[in-house]
Order: C-alpha cells, then sequence, then structure tokens
C-alpha cells in the first residue's frame, strides 16, 4: 500500500514538473515581445480579481442544490461555512483530504449523502465543463472539438433518467458506510438541470473574470476562447485526481490549448495569474468559512 502511495505522489510530482516546463517554456520564447505588451494592472485587472472572488461563492450554492438532490436540505450558512473550509483539502494529493474532510463537517447530514454529493459533483462539473468548452467549435471544427462535442453530449446522459443514476450511485457508496441505506431516491430532472446550468454560467463567470485579468495588462482575447480553453483546461486538472487541485495540469493545459488562439506566451501568463488569484480567494474564502463554522458550533453547543 505504501508503494502504490509512493508512486501515486512520485507520478504526481512529475506531472506538475512536465506542465510546468511547457508554462515556463512558452513564457521564455515569447517573454521580449510581452513585455512591451503588458502594462500595469489597471481597474479592469483588479475587477477580474473581485469576480474570481465573488465566483467563491457559487460553489457553495451549488453544492446545496446538489445536496437537495441527494435528499438532505442543508441551510445556505452551514452550507457556505463547510465547503469554503473543506475546500483546500483539494490541495493535498488525490483528494481524500478534501472528501473525507467535508464529510466530517457535514456529518449531520450523513457522510454517506456527502459522499453522493462528491460523485454527482464530478459528474456535473465535468459535463458542464465539456459543454462551455464546445465553444472551441466556434473556431476550430476538427476532430478534436467533434469529439469534444460528442463527449458533452454523452454527459446529458443523467438528464434521461437521474433518479436511476442515482440508485446506481448509491450501490457502491452504501457498502462503505454501515447499516441499510435506504433513503428515498430525490434527484429529479429539474434539480440536475438546475445544478448543471448554474456551473456553465460559473464557467461563463470564469470566462469574463479571465478577460478582465488580461485587458487589464494589456493583452486582449476573444472571451468564447477564455471560456472553452479554461473550461477544458480545469476539467483536465480536475480529471487527474492524484494531482492536488489540479495543479500543474491545468496550467500545462491552459497554455497549450491557448497557444492558436492567442498570442505566444500569453496561455501562461493567464495560467500563472488565475492560479494565484484563485489561491489567494480560496484562502479568503477560507478565513470567512472558517469564522462562520465557529459560530455554528457555538450555536450547536
Amino acid at each position: 500500500m505504501t508503494g502504490k502511495k509512493t508512486l501515486s505522489q512520485l507520478l504526481a510530482v512529475a506531472i506538475i514538473i512536465i506542465a510546468f516546463a511547457f508554462v515556463a517554456r512558452d513564457l521564455h520564447s515569447s517573454w521580449d515581445s510581452l513585455a512591451d505588451t503588458i502594462s500595469s494592472p489597471s481597474l479592469s485587472f483588479w475587477a477580474g480579481c473581485a469576480l474570481i472572488l465573488s465566483m467563491m461563492a457559487l460553489w457553495p450554492a451549488i453544492w446545496i442544490v446538489i445536496m437537495r438532490g441527494c435528499g438532505a436540505k442543508m441551510p445556505s450558512k452551514s452550507a457556505y461555512a463547510i465547503w469554503w473550509v473543506s475546500n483546500l483539502g483539494k490541495y493535498v494529493p488525490g483528494k481524500v483530504t478534501l472528501i473525507a474532510g467535508r464529510a466530517w463537517l457535514a456529518r449531520r447530514w450523513g457522510p454517506q449523502v456527502v459522499l453522493e454529493s462528491f460523485a454527482w459533483e464530478f459528474i456535473l462539473s465535468i459535463s458542464s465543463a465539456l459543454i462551455a468548452g464546445s465553444l472551441f467549435l466556434l473556431y476550430n471544427d476538427s476532430i478534436y472539438e467533434t469529439i469534444i462535442l460528442g463527449a458533452a453530449l454523452v454527459s446529458l446522459f443523467p438528464l434521461i433518467s437521474p433518479d436511476l443514476l442515482q440508485k446506481v450511485l448509491r450501490k457502491p457508496i452504501a457498502l462503505l458506510g454501515r447499516g441499510k441505506w435506504d433513503a428515498p431516491v430525490a434527484m429529479n430532472r429539474k434539480t440536475y438541470l438546475q445544478a448543471l446550468l448554474m456551473l456553465v454560467a460559473g464557467w461563463i463567470g470564469w470566462g469574463v473574470a479571465h478577460q478582465l485579468l488580461l485587458s487589464g495588462i494589456g493583452i486582449e482575447v476573444d472571451l468564447i476562447v477564455l471560456i472553452s480553453v479554461f473550461s477544458l483546461a480545469w476539467a483536465i486538472g480536475f480529471a487527474i485526481i492524484i494531482l492536488p487541485a489540479g495543479l500543474g495540469a491545468r496550467e500545462g493545459a491552459l497554455t497549450q490549448l491557448m497557444a492558436p488562439l492567442a498570442a505566444a506566451g500569453v496561455g501562461a501568463i493567464l495560467a500563472l495569474i488565475s492560479r494565484l488569484v484563485s489561491i489567494i480567494a480560496e484562502l479568503i474564502a477560507f478565513a470567512i468559512g472558517s469564522s462562520i463554522y465557529a459560530t455554528l458550533s457555538l450555536e450547536e453547543e
């Protein structure tokens, strides 16, 4: 078991190093031309930072919807506090800390329900990212973009029968808990579609935020490009579970996907700025969430 864990950690480190090597190479090869373009950050840049910070409020709201589909009605105050506090667990490789932390903080609603919500979150996140990434077709109708569109359409399969999928998801999760898990099926098309549309709106929000960040330093990139490229890069990083918060994979993918659609080096700059601003926003959300969770604990006592 220890050997497998070590191998997984070494693989994660290798992926991060290789991915950031692509980013560094892209920056190095185009730095002279970019240095003339980049100006001191304007108000637009700080507006982009503020928008990314505000995006931290979207994900807990989506989790509330997903939890409702899992049969648990969670108060907004509790959901925001738990999500913001546990979110930093994603920076530990494997996502185990993230899942275990959130399951423990939300144990009042049942660890099995929280585990199920993670399964739905994974499915919905990948599906929404593929849908937003399908905008890539507006720029290049190649076999790769067609594959992305096809994958996005396949990812909508849960809409056919979300209650059936819920029954399937609950079978392996039930084995992890104690006793029989016979909670009634609660996921329906309306709830699933609501969460999906909220996530798609989130990718649009990220695209706008990134456009503001870039325009704030004198770089102009089409909004559609930013929406599609970032959502796909995020999905790649999210799917590689051994990486902490998709570190490296997201930046490498963003750099490579942006290469044919923007000036040289822009993808690398966006990848680094986006990660830095995101981490700061997550730390701020963590601090606020910790404060809220402390008051919730006192209220329960």
